[in-house]
């Protein structure tokens, strides 16, 4: 599996908006109707300002979700590290591409300032550019041995599937703390973003797909 990264980098989010989104879960690289009630993220800031529809997970789907990361893990640990250093790389690319749209989109869905939320989105481009280099750092070590006629060496493995949640508070930093040294190591990721910010979070999942984060791995 060598994931595809976006033929250009260019926006993928309005450079303005005023819509209303309705959300559906993200799994196995497909878009899961929602079912039962959909609730309403509203603009703090002006609460007739419903910013996205979205469904609560089931316990169920939670469950599908790690089913489906869980299945996909081991294909995304066999990608070379450098190859995953290039998609994160892409992430960082594309959320660059895309910093002004989603730091206003920041800012309406969680009532930031417009400034902050510029510096909010930055420190994912940060993220990401940092991990991209760690691609070609995830050092073993050799260690020496008491015993003559022996060698003794350490690898870094991923950890495999893990779940990450997150708070509305910095609604899209804050996650890529977590997701981008995991995606990096060869960890498959089970993300819930805050109930706050449901539009950030299923931004951030879209452009992690369009940057060639393999189906099932986020």
């Amino acid at each position: 599996m060598i994931p595809q990264g976006p033929r250009n980098y260019g926006a993928l989010m309005p450079s303005t908006s005023s819509d209303t989104r309705v959300l559906s879960h993200l799994i196995g690289g497909q878009r899961v109707a929602a079912t039962g009630e959909l609730l309403d993220s509203t603009n703090p800031a002006q609460r007739t300002d419903v910013v996205a529809r979205f469904p609560m997970a089931s316990a169920e789907t939670f469950v599908d979700a790690c089913r489906v990361a869980s299945a996909a893990q081991a294909g995304w640990a066999a990608v070379p590290a450098p190859v995953r250093g290039q998609v994160i790389g892409a992430i960082g690319q594309l959320v660059r591409a895309n910093k002004e749209a989603l730091s206003r989109l920041v800012t309406r869905e969680m009532g930031k300032p417009y400034a902050e939320s510029l510096g909010e989105v930055q420190e994912v481009i940060d993220t990401c550019d940092f991990f991209l280099g760690e691609g070609r750092r995830l050092y073993g070590q050799t260690v020496p041995s008491e015993v003559g006629d022996k060698q003794l060496f350490t690898f870094r493995r991923p950890v495999g599937t893990i779940a990450i949640v997150t708070a509305s508070n910095f609604p899209i930093a804050v996650p890529s703390w977590y997701i981008i040294p995991a995606l990096l190591a060869g960890n498959s990721i089970v993300w819930k973003p805050s109930e706050l910010t449901p539009a950030i979070g299923d931004a951030f999942a879209e452009i992690m797909v369009r940057a060639g984060v393999p189906a099932g791995v986020c």
